[in-house]
């Protein structure tokens, strides 16, 4: 009707039973009950629990079930989603989320905080709770600390007494080589001669040079040199320049030109195992 009152029937205008309300007779208007959806001219309300849609696209059938909706008094549809912080278990049930549980939109059962978080009463989300994040950290440090704090300080230990046993032989060839050989550089002797690996080796070694003759082209560098330096032994090699010392220290630890023609054996022995090896031999042909 208009402002005069007078109903109008017309086909651009009809007396309908508003939305949200049901009206089972002309003269009768009722609220739309919860759990129920009343479109306009609705002579009865519908129930918006187990609402199912079939449909087919491209020759394949699906059906969707809509789940998580609540349809409070006066629905006109039921569209209308479970509210976060509540669950609803059917479209005409609604409970405010309990503690220790978390109630995101459309949720139909409340879901359980997740460790280490925090879920008050009317949660929608699980919130990160530090007193339990705290608590975790302490637990870790206590079951694991001890053992970490072992392990640092046998690492730290381990590297004082390498830096120690390092610092030792670095001390020994700067002062062997300011006296034998002044014209190298410590660092560089310490290189080729790895002190560390023969000083504190778990099996001592015996180095035996037996009758050898190192020559290049005509020239003869080292002739029938027998030598043996016993294990756990400091020895030093003396001599002018060019008498042969450098190739000597070489042939001990085999890096010796492969130009260079060898005759002779140079070999170590480990005293614990008493296992011998070959170096350079002249039965062997070959380097070892």
């Amino acid at each position: 009707n208009d402002n005069t009152g007078i109903l109008l029937f017309s086909s651009a205008a009809t007396n309908l039973c508003p939305e949200g309300f049901f009206c089972p007779d002309p003269a009768t208007v009722k609220n739309c009950p919860v759990g129920l959806f009343c479109p306009a001219g609705s002579v009865k309300p519908l129930d918006c629990n187990g609402l199912s849609f079939n449909a087919s696209r491209k020759g394949a059938d699906f059906t969707a079930i809509l789940d998580g909706n609540y349809c409070p008094i006066n629905s006109m549809e039921p569209w209308s989603l479970c509210p976060a912080k509540y669950f609803c278990p059917n479209a005409s049930t609604i409970y405010e989320c309990p503690t220790g549980f978390y109630c995101p939109v459309m949720t139909t059962e409340p879901m359980p905080c997740p460790m280490l978080s925090a879920c008050p009463k009317g949660s929608a989300s699980p919130q990160v709770s530090w007193m339990a994040l705290i608590g975790f950290i302490l637990i870790l440090v206590a079951v694991y600390g001890p053992s970490c704090y072992a392990l640092w300080s046998h690492k730290r230990a381990s590297e004082k007494v390498d830096s120690n046993k390092l610092s030792f032989n670095q001390t020994l060839v700067s002062v062997i080589c300011r006296i034998v050989l002044p014209e190298y550089k410590p660092a560089r002797i310490y290189e080729t001669l790895k002190l560390e690996t023969l000083v504190f080796a778990a099996d001592p070694i015996q180095l035996d040079i037996s009758q050898l003759t190192i020559s290049h082209r005509k020239r003869v560098i080292l002739s029938g040199v027998d030598m043996s330096f016993p294990p756990w032994s400091l020895n030093a090699i003396f001599g002018p320049s060019g008498a042969g010392k450098t190739t000597l220290i070489k042939s001990a630890l085999g890096k010796l030109a492969y130009n260079l023609k060898i005759r002779g054996e140079v070999s170590y022995t480990k005293c614990k195992t008493n296992k011998k090896v070959v170096i350079y031999s002249t039965r062997l042909q070959s380097r070892v």
